[in-house]
C-alpha cells in the first residue's frame, strides 16, 4: 500500500498562504519508491531457493511460520523469510517489507514486532539465515520499528497487512541471499527471546487455526544499486509548438513523459533512473517546477524556480517511473525541454562513480592555455582536454565526468551546450542559459570524448569555468552505485537557522534529517536552492573535513539576487556532514533525491 503525497491543489494552496515558501517548501511522505518490487507467496518449509530473472522477483522465498504449536518452528518467536537470491550482476538494498496474513475461520497474531534484514553469505543453505553481512559482521543497524496487531477470531476469510520501511540496510551483492527475520512479542508487549539463533523459547507467539489455509504473502521492495550508461546528448522533449511540441504545461497541472519512447533517443534498456537537463521557457512567473517518477505522488521538493519567467535550466537525476516515464508539475504555465546524457541500470558491467574533492579544471578568465583563456567566441566550438588538469587527480580510465559549468557572459547568452569531443557537430541540446547576461552555473554529467576531451559551444561570447567533483569508470575498489530514494527536503534555513553568510553552522547533516538516508551513503545527489537577500557572489559545497578552508570551485551563483538552483553531487564528509560556504547573505534549501554507496 502506498501513501501518496499531498495533492497538488493542497500544496499550491499552502504555498500561496505562506509567501515565504515561494521556492516550494517540502512536505515529505513516508512511503517508498518500489524499484524491483515483487510479491511472494508462502511455501512449504525447505522450499529450495531459485534465482530470479534480472529486474523481477519471480521465485517465492521460504517462509517459516507456525501452523501447529507442536512444530519445531513454533518453539521460538521468529518468522524467517529467506531464499531470495540475486542474479549474478545485481545488487541493492531493502527499503520496505509488507507482510500479509490471510486465512479461514480466524487467526491469532501477536503485536509489537521488531524486524530486520540479514544477508546470508551461503546462497545454497536453505536453513533460516544467521544475521550476517558479506563480511560476516552482524547487521545490527538495519532495523525498523512499529506494530502489527492481529487478534481476531471468527468465521470466514480475514486478511491483515502491514508495511515496514527500513533505513541503513547495507547493500547485498551478486549471488547472495536475502534473509528477513521478524521478532514478534507477546500480546502484552513482553518480548520473548530476540536471538534469531535461539529456538528454545517454548511459548509460540504466532498461532494459526488448524483450518487456516490461505497462508502468508510477503512483498519486498528494494532500491537496486545502479551503474551509469553514458549516451550522446539527445533532446527527449520540447513542448514548444513552433518546433512540433504539444504546447506548454498549464500552471497548476502535471504531465507525464514516456522517456523510453521520447525524441527517438532511446531505448534505455532496464533504466532505473535518468541523467537529465531540465529547461523551462515560462509564459508567466514560475515559482517552482518538480520532476518525479510517474506513478508516485507529487513530491514536496523542487527542481528549479523562475520567479521572473526567464529561461532557466537545471540538471537532475530522476528515477524511472511506470513504464519508464517521468512526471512534471509546474506552478505556472511553461514550456519544457528535457535533454538526456545518460541513464542508470542495475548492471555491474557499466560505470561506477568515483568521488573527488571539488577541483577547478578550466577558467577562461585566466592566462591563455588549453584550460585557460581566451574567452569562448560565439558560435564556435572549443575543446577542453579535461585530463590535463593534473591537480584534480582524474585517472586515465575515467569515461565520464561529473562537472559543474559556470558561464560568465559578456552579454545575453541564449544557450551553451556541452558534449563529448568527436567527429560530430554540436548536438541540438543545451546545458545552460543566461538570457539576462548574469553569471549562471549548471551541473552536467559528460561522457569523455576523443583523448578525454569535452567540447563546448556558446551562442554568444562568454567566459567559462569548469569544475569537477567526480568521474565514472568501470568497477574498482572504490566504485559506488546509485540508490534512488524518496525525494526529500533535508535543510531549509528559512525554517531553522535563517539567513547566513560565510560557513553554514552547523553543516548540512543529511543523516540527521528525516529523509531516511542510510549511513552507508558516501556521496549525496542534492538539489541546492538559494534565496539571497540581494547580491550573492557564490555558494560552494564540499565534504566536511576534506579541506581546512572552502575550496576554489563554486556550486552556484546569484549575482542578480534571484532564487537560483543547481544539482550538486557532494561527498559525505566527517560524520557524513556537508560543508557550505556563502559569500553573501542567503537562505539555503537542500533537497536529496538519491545517493551513491558501495
Amino acid at each position: 500500500m502506498k501513501t501518496r503525497y499531498l495533492s497538488a491543489s493542497i500544496l499550491v494552496a499552502f504555498l500561496l498562504i505562506v509567501p515565504l515558501l515561494s521556492a516550494n517548501l517540502g512536505l515529505r511522505r513516508a512511503s517508498h519508491y518500489g524499484f524491483g518490487k515483487g510479491g511472494y507467496s508462502s511455501q512449504p518449509f525447505g522450499f529450495p531457493p531459485v534465482q530470479y530473472p534480472n529486474g523481477t522477483f519471480s521465485d517465492p522465498p521460504n517462509v517459516e511460520m507456525c501452523e501447529d504449536t507442536s512444530e519445531p518452528q513454533c518453539q521460538h518467536n521468529h518468522v524467517f523469510i529467506y531464499g531470495i537470491q540475486l542474479p549474478p550482476s545485481d545488487r541493492g538494498t531493502v527499503t520496505s517489507i509488507t507482510l500479509t496474513v490471510s486465512g479461514q475461520n480466524g487467526a491469532i497474531f501477536s503485536n509489537s514486532p521488531t524486524y530486520g534484514v540479514v544477508v546470508c553469505d551461503n546462497p545454497n543453505d536453505p536453513s533460516p539465515p544467521v544475521p550476517c553481512s558479506p563480511s560476516g559482521a552482524p547487521l545490527t543497524n538495519c532495523v525498523s520499528s512499529g506494530s502489527f496487531v492481529v487478534n481476531e477470531t471468527g468465521v470466514g476469510t480475514s486478511t491483515y497487512s502491514q508495511t515496514w520501511n527500513f533505513a541503513n540496510c547495507p547493500a547485498f551483492v551478486a549471488g547472495e541471499k536475502l534473509g528477513i527475520f521478524i521478532d514478534l512479542c507477546t500480546p502484552t508487549n513482553t518480548c520473548l527471546n530476540d536471538d534469531p539463533n535461539d529456538f528454545g523459547a517454548p511459548t509460540p507467539v504466532i498461532e494459526y487455526k488448524s483450518d487456516y489455509s490461505e497462508g502468508v504473502t510477503v512483498s519486498i521492495s528494494v532500491s537496486r544499486a545502479a551503474q551509469f550508461v553514458a549516451v550522446p546528448p539527445c533532446r527527449l522533449v520540447d513542448t514548444r509548438p513552433q518546433v512540433g511540441g504539444n504546447g506548454p504545461i498549464q500552471g497548476g497541472t502535471s504531465q507525464s513523459f514516456p522517456i523510453q519512447q521520447a525524441g527517438g533517443c532511446g531505448p534505455f534498456p532496464n533504466a532505473t533512473a535518468y541523467s537529465l537537463n531540465v529547461t523551462v521557457i515560462p509564459d508567466e512567473p514560475l515559482h517552482f517546477l518538480t520532476v518525479w517518477p510517474t506513478g508516485e505522488g507529487l513530491p514536496g521538493v523542487s527542481i528549479l524556480n523562475s520567479n521572473d519567467a526567464r529561461v532557466k535550466a537545471n540538471a537532475a537525476i530522476v528515477p524511472a517511473g511506470d513504464d519508464g516515464a517521468v512526471s512534471v508539475y509546474a506552478s505556472g504555465t511553461t514550456n519544457l525541454v528535457l535533454d538526456i546524457n545518460g541513464y542508470f541500470v542495475a548492471d555491474t558491467s557499466q560505470l561506477f562513480f568515483y568521488t573527488l574533492l571539488p577541483c577547478r579544471v578550466a577558467d577562461t578568465r585566466g592566462p591563455k592555455g588549453d584550460l585557460g583563456g581566451p574567452f569562448l567566441q560565439h558560435r564556435q566550438e572549443r575543446k577542453f582536454p579535461i585530463m590535463e588538469a593534473s591537480s584534480c587527480n582524474i585517472p586515465p580510465g575515467a569515461l565520464a565526468y561529473s562537472l559543474n559549468f559556470t558561464a560568465v557572459p559578456h552579454g545575453g547568452l541564449g544557450f551553451l551546450t556541452v558534449w563529448p569531443t568527436g567527429p560530430s557537430s554540436p548536438p541540438p541540446t543545451s546545458t545552460l542559459n543566461a538570457p539576462t547576461g548574469t553569471v549562471v552555473a549548471n551541473a552536467a554529467i559528460v561522457q569523455a570524448g576523443d583523448m578525454g576531451e569535452v567540447s563546448v559551444y556558446p551562442s554568444e561570447d562568454t567566459d567559462l569555468v569548469i569544475d569537477i567533483n567526480g568521474y565514472f569508470a568501470p568497477v574498482g575498489d572504490d566504485g559506488l552505485s546509485l540508490y534512488p530514494i524518496v525525494p526529500c527536503r533535508a535543510v531549509d534555513t528559512r525554517l531553522e537557522g535563517g539567513l547566513f553568510s560565510g560557513y553554514l553552522n552547523p553543516p548540512v547533516n543529511i543523516l540527521g534529517s528525516s529523509c531516511g538516508v542510510p549511513n552507508t551513503a558516501q556521496v549525496y545527489v542534492l538539489n541546492t536552492t538559494v534565496l539571497p537577500k540581494s547580491y550573492l557572489g557564490f555558494v560552494t559545497m564540499w565534504p566536511d573535513g576534506w579541506t581546512l578552508n572552502y575550496p576554489l570551485p563554486s556550486t552556484l551563483n546569484a549575482w542578480d539576487g534571484a532564487v537560483t538552483s543547481n544539482m550538486a553531487i557532494v561527498g559525505a564528509g566527517y560524520q557524513s556532514m556537508v560543508e557550505v560556504y556563502a559569500s553573501d547573505l542567503t537562505y539555503l534549501i537542500v533537497d536529496i533525491s538519491s545517493y551513491f554507496a558501495p
